[in-house]
């Protein structure tokens, strides 16, 4: 197990694959959001980002705010890759409330991607607002590969326009 833990979230500006033996588990933990968001992926190609791959991650215990922020936002040509991944992000609170945040969030100056492919399983659950949204200035494209999608008590599933390819996949 791995703990990918930071005082004011996880900050991506390069492209980065985190890879484990397939069994190994993620913790996503951070002690208060740096501004919006618990993990900000922002490149200068769509080609660069984030991927997970072999292995389970879990983003929960996100802190609690009085805004509408996210739990993951993709900015300016950025892109997250769930490859042979199960991730869970988890907005409930201790209390047993919603958090009032987006699940993910994709904006600003250039193409993003959200790709879960390879036998991947994405659970985006417990939000008072949308499981995956966009803010309408760019392109977005979201794509579930030989994979599995589920978006479970939000407001939304997926909001906006994207362009969206659903291969050999559940959603």
């Amino acid at each position: 197990n791995c703990e990918l833990s930071a005082s004011n979230g996880v900050k991506v500006y390069k492209d980065i694959t985190i890879q484990g033996s397939g069994e190994e588990l993620i913790t996503v933990t951070a002690e208060k959001l740096p501004g919006d968001r618990m993990i900000e992926i922002k490149t200068d190609s769509i080609s660069k980002g984030l991927t997970f791959k072999n292995c389970n991650v879990n983003i929960s215990d996100i802190p609690a705010s009085g805004y509408a922020y996210n739990a993951v936002i993709i900015i300016n040509s950025g892109k997250l890759v769930l490859d042979n991944c199960d991730m869970t992000i988890d907005g409930i609170q201790s209390d047993g409330t919603y958090n009032n945040m987006h699940g993910f969030w994709c904006l600003e100056g250039g193409d993003n991607l959200l790709s879960v492919v390879n036998g991947s399983n994405l659970l985006v659950q417990n939000f008072a607002h949308n499981a995956i949204e966009w803010d309408g200035t760019t392109k977005y494209y979201f794509e579930v590969k030989d994979s599995t999608y589920t978006s479970d008590h939000t407001r939304g599933g997926i909001i906006g326009t994207w362009d969206v390819t659903f291969e050999n996949a559940t959603v």
